[in-house]
């Protein structure tokens, strides 16, 4: 009886120290998915007339390449520049967005939708702001 919790004991003291010297296993890494460090770029006031750029990165978190292409823009003053339309596993890439404010006054928001073929299908980047010195009458 004297053995059997000299044993209990001994193996309660293991488990106690053998745990606080277990190292934390790493967290998965997500692998369905293209990571932005952000998708939306608030810009504050800007002067109408301003050509805007702004560049979205990204890192391709899927295990196999995805495919991206420009799906929709939200007016004709956002041109949109992909830095890559094939990305392989791990790669980064850039979505680059060009407003022109020409004509414009007040607040404004510009997005591109994109689609890849990842499990979210459809990513929406934009950029946002508010148009001082309107200079334009007909500034919308």
């Amino acid at each position: 009886m004297k053995v059997i919790r000299i044993v209990i004991f001994l193996v309660m003291i293991f488990c106690i120290f053998g745990q606080s010297n277990a190292q934390e296993e790493p967290k998965p890494r997500k692998i369905d998915s293209l990571e932005f460090e952000r998708t939306l770029k608030d810009l504050g006031d800007i002067v109408e007339g301003s050509v805007i750029r702004h560049k979205f990165e990204f890192t391709n978190e899927y295990n196999r390449m995805v495919n991206l292409s420009i799906l929709e823009k939200s007016c004709n003053c956002t041109d949109v520049i992909l830095g890559k339309n094939d990305l392989n596993a791990n790669d980064q890439g850039y979505i680059e967005l060009i407003v022109d404010t020409t004509g414009k006054c007040g607040a404004f928001y510009s997005y591109v939708i994109i689609s890849a073929n990842t499990k979210q299908k459809f990513y929406k980047i934009g950029i946002k702001g508010n148009v001082i010195n309107c200079n334009n009458t007909n500034a919308k």
